[in-house]
């Protein structure tokens, strides 16, 4: 480049070295000879509770990490070690979904359609009802005041099931193969019944 002997369309910014500088790094890398560390198994112990876990120790052999340097947490001797800062973090008890993770889950269940998919994501975050942290949704008190009082009143008319069994109707009714009258009718039917066996306020 700076012999002239490569025009390029673009001037090349930081951005486009530093990316270039990573791949070129992992291709060395991944051309270079394993590296051995060593691996250190520790328990901890809070109470009652107490908790396995692992950290990489120091390098033995070098390889691969010559170019891409690995993290490691450097010697530790064996033996008893006494907890002299704990943090306390409040996590979900199941993973949290990802935008993308939340849309795979409408398609496998046939809730909604693609056109639909992202745009319902979207408006459960305009209204409140779920947060993103970190590129993962979080339902939030609104989100959950909201679905407990649906499920709580609303639940057969709603749930997952019912949802798709009005999609398909709706197919249906695109198709040609039901009658738009004949299926609001129904439907009206169902809902006047429901309203008519449950309390609603």
């Amino acid at each position: 480049i700076d012999a002239k002997l490569l025009l390029l369309q673009t001037k090349l910014s930081k951005k486009h070295i530093k990316l270039y500088d990573l791949i070129f790094k992992r291709f060395i890398a991944s051309q270079m000879s394993s590296a051995k560390i060593r691996i250190y198994k520790l328990k901890a112990q809070l109470g009652d509770i107490i908790q396995e876990f692992q950290l990489t120790g120091e390098v033995v052999e070098n390889g691969f990490n010559l170019i891409s340097p690995i993290k490691t947490s450097g010697v530790i001797k064996p033996g008893e070690y006494k907890i002299t800062q704990l943090q306390v973090r409040l996590i979900s008890e199941k993973p949290l979904y990802t935008e993308a993770n939340l849309i795979q889950l409408m398609r496998e269940k046939r809730i909604g359609r693609p056109s639909t998919y992202a745009p319902t994501v979207q408006k459960l975050k305009d209204r409140g009802y779920v947060q993103s942290f970190n590129g993962r949704l979080a339902g939030t008190r609104l989100g959950f005041n909201v679905f407990n009082f649906l499920i709580s009143k609303y639940e057969p008319l709603i749930n997952e099931e019912r949802t798709r069994i009005v999609l398909e109707a709706v197919d249906k009714i695109e198709n040609g193969e039901e009658s738009f009258i004949d299926k609001v009718i129904e439907f009206r039917k169902e809902v006047d019944n429901f309203v008519k066996k449950v309390k609603i306020y």
